[in-house]
């Protein structure tokens, strides 16, 4: 279509809003209303930066699987907590995470600690290869009374595997030809563990303490955080405060 025939088509469309203005104006609402309509029922407002990126991405997916499994904490408020001990700092946490509910400050979620129980089946995740070729050492040494404790678990498996790695330990020192440590004894404490254990439960129900801990436990010195979110010289605490916020607002956290 030509410069020409464009212009007589608007010309003869202005004479006819010019003759019929009511029926311009009508249609035009018409139009109007429809197209408020149709925004109203498709189109909406998305703040997650991630409709910006290819949805079918290995690297989109996994975000979310992230977001799905942890909680996002990067626009969460951090409170820190110095105080002269680290039970000074977690009764501290504690407390104000009790206050700040009891206030109903406008709060989603306070956060100072993690249970360590939900990282249980990815444990061996956080170790470090030092670590991993110790544990694998201590399986290895006591495979045989792993072995034979998974196939008849019962109390008289354990006396009987722990008195034949006894009588082992004591053997294989008895023949020692120097080449271990002189200093260093069969270790008695998943004895001592074990035995304590049951007098224990014998003369009173207790709380039950797994003596494998003893048996295939990682030898380090390292001070257990106990899951608190502590500075790596404990000297600080943290607690995450996440601000309620609406999911389709941009000021959700003002």
């Amino acid at each position: 279509m030509t410069r020409v025939e464009t212009g007589r088509v608007l010309c003869r469309l202005a004479r006819v809003a010019c003759v019929r203005p009511a029926v311009t104006v009508g249609i035009a609402l018409g139009l109007a209303a429809v197209s408020i309509s149709y925004a109203a029922l498709t189109l909406s407002l998305s703040t997650d930066e991630r409709t910006l990126l290819p949805p079918g991405a290995t690297y989109v997916q996994r975000s979310v699987e992230y977001d799905r499994e942890f909680q996002d904490v990067v626009d969460a408020l951090v409170v820190v907590v110095e105080a002269p001990s680290v039970a000074a700092a977690k009764a501290y946490a504690e407390r104000l995470a009790k206050e700040l509910q009891l206030r109903r400050a406008p709060l989603a979620q306070v956060t100072y600690r993690s249970d360590p129980r939900l990282l249980g089946s990815h444990a061996l995740l956080y170790l470090s290869p030092e670590q991993l070729v110790d544990l694998r050492d201590k399986m290895f040494d006591h495979e045989e009374f792993i072995q034979s404790f998974a196939t008849r678990p019962t109390l008289e498996t354990v006396v009987l595997g722990m008195a034949r790695e006894i009588a082992v330990a004591f053997t294989s020192r008895f023949l020692d030809l120097g080449l271990t440590d002189a200093n260093s004894g069969p270790d008695l404490q998943v004895v001592r563990n074990l035995v304590g254990q049951m007098s224990s439960r014998i003369s009173s129900p207790t709380p039950y303490h797994s003596p494998w801990d003893s048996i295939i436990s990682i030898g380090t010195s390292a001070p257990t955080t106990e899951g608190y979110f502590l500075s790596e010289d404990q000297r600080l605490l943290f607690v995450l405060a996440e601000p309620k916020s609406d999911p389709g607002s941009f000021t959700g956290n003002r």
